[in-house]
């Protein structure tokens, strides 16, 4: 888990210019993001709903898109470092 709020809602507001980062918007109360959901719509702004593991599945790919790909390990590194680890 990413030490989110248990029963937070949570909304990405997505941007047709590239230029622009998406925003996340997060609240406890639905009620609050249903207005938000609606405001947005009338400005005529995309934005989706998105649920907590969907959430987590953004923040991993973000990740793995910065990750250092110059260095490589051999499969027998990989596995003695797994081993030291569960024992």
């Amino acid at each position: 888990m990413l030490g989110l709020p248990a029963q937070a809602c949570y909304f990405v507001i997505l941007h047709e210019n590239e230029m622009m980062k998406p925003l996340l918007v997060q609240s406890t109360d639905p009620s609050e993001l249903k207005f938000i959901a609606e405001l947005l719509k009338k400005l005529g702004v995309k934005s989706n709903a998105i649920s907590e593991e969907e959430l987590e599945d953004l923040g991993l790919s973000m990740l793995l898109k910065n990750v250092d790909r110059s260095k490589k390990s051999s499969r027998e590194a990989v596995m003695k470092k797994l081993k030291k680890k569960a024992g």
